[in-house]
């Protein structure tokens, strides 16, 4: 239980930033699609930033968050929508398979970090490739 209170203070660090990036998001959308879709896209690295880092503020999770994804904004977009073709399947068999691709998506969020913040995810014997999605330098979001 201690140990419980001791990590409270990470918990409501982690609920503000839930509901500000929600409100973000929010905000966002209402004005147009485009503008909810970069604020998400921006910001998205700042929950795995905080687990990493506790001591990090909101607001300190977001500027690193927003560095981590300068100009790779789209790369995540792509990786993202590679998931409609499994959600087809799942919609297909009345969604029976949701929970193993909501699971999948976030291990593969996770990899996309650990690739961000330069750790590999692989042995010695096996290379994890370069990239998860590779497209052209010219193209950001």
């Amino acid at each position: 239980l201690s140990a419980l209170i001791e990590r409270l203070p990470q918990l409501y660090k982690a609920i503000g930033l839930r509901l500000l990036l929600w409100g973000g998001r929010v905000a966002g959308t209402l004005l147009l699609v485009v503008p909810g879709l970069i604020i998400h896209y921006r910001y998205s690295q700042a929950a795995w930033l905080m687990a990493d880092n506790p001591e990090l503020s909101i607001r300190e999770a977001l500027a690193k968050s927003r560095q981590m994804m300068q100009g790779r904004q789209l790369r995540l977009l792509l990786l993202d929508l590679s998931f409609a073709g499994w959600l087809a399947v799942c919609a297909a068999t009345a969604f029976l398979g949701l929970v193993l691709l909501v699971l999948y998506h976030a291990a593969t969020r996770a990899a996309f970090y650990r690739e961000l913040v330069g750790e590999s995810l692989a042995g010695p014997e096996m290379q994890a490739p370069e990239t998860l999605i590779k497209i052209k330098p010219g193209l950001t979001l």
